[in-house]
């Protein structure tokens, strides 16, 4: 027990010297991007409902809302870890910061899917707060705690290529960054996506259909 609580006590401080502003940045960006994406889809509805369908369509493909409740809550999990690994590695690529622009994806998608249901006499705030945000309260949190460990990876890689090139800039430790990344994984993001992934499967859909009713 001392040893876990050692671990986390070195990521929260390791949080608030290296993640936090990135962190209510990237947040502050994500709420925004959604905001925009909401206005525009809300003046194109069709849009929104073709955007849904085919995100609908993509996961019935890869098996989602099958019958097995526990099998669904488990590949809802392994998809949302391998994305939410898939945008702390794409930092390795420098200059890009491909993490936002994956983040701005999913702000796109819950755009759409608020406007798609507004198409259905359900508010906005309805549907946020019972179709989206109690397994939102989790997976948003995640997936920006993965975003900000891939902008501070992309960072790192950026400056030491403008380093290799004989500009001065201060140097961030790569090895030590995704030394850092693999303890957050495990002891934050990991735990965030296991509780999103059971709201997601076991009470989002009972709200959901309620408020369809």
């Amino acid at each position: 027990m001392s040893f876990l609580l050692s671990r986390y006590s070195e990521e929260w401080n390791y949080f608030k010297a290296k993640l936090r502003f990135r962190l209510l940045l990237i947040a502050a960006i994500f709420l925004m991007s959604t905001i925009l994406f909401y206005i525009w889809f809300s003046q194109h509805p069709q849009t929104a409902l073709k955007v849904i369908k085919y995100v609908a369509e993509q996961l019935r493909s890869k098996g989602f809302y099958g019958p097995n409740e526990f099998n669904n809550c488990l590949k809802i999990f392994v998809h949302n870890a391998i994305a939410n690994l898939l945008i702390g590695i794409s930092g390795i690529i420098p200059f890009l910061f491909i993490p936002i622009w994956m983040l701005l994806v999913s702000g796109n998608i819950l755009g759409a899917a608020v406007a798609a249901l507004q198409t259905k006499g359900i508010s906005a705030l309805q549907a946020i707060f019972l179709a989206v945000l109690p397994h939102a309260i989790f997976e948003l949190p995640a997936t920006f705690y993965s975003t900000s460990i891939g902008i501070l990876i992309c960072a790192a890689c950026s400056r030491k290529l403008i380093r290799k090139q004989g500009m001065e800039t201060r140097s961030l430790s790569i090895p030590k960054i995704l030394k850092n990344a693999v303890r957050s994984y495990v002891l934050i993001i990991g735990p965030l996506l296991v509780l999103a992934a059971v709201v997601e499967t076991f009470i989002t859909p009972l709200l959901a259909k309620a408020l369809i009713r």
